[in-house]
């Protein structure tokens, strides 16, 4: 995740259901996802 967001990716894109990655990491229990999105907000 962190090299993607480096290399630019947007985490603020919504997929087809309208969730962001940090919902979808939200919702799955991907804390080390969410402490990482969260800290790039």
């Amino acid at each position: 995740m962190t090299a993607l967001l480096d290399a630019g990716a947007d985490a603020s894109i919504r997929d087809a259901s309208g969730r962001t990655a940090l919902d979808n990491a939200q919702r799955r229990g991907q804390t080390a996802i969410v402490s990482i999105l969260e800290a790039r907000n």
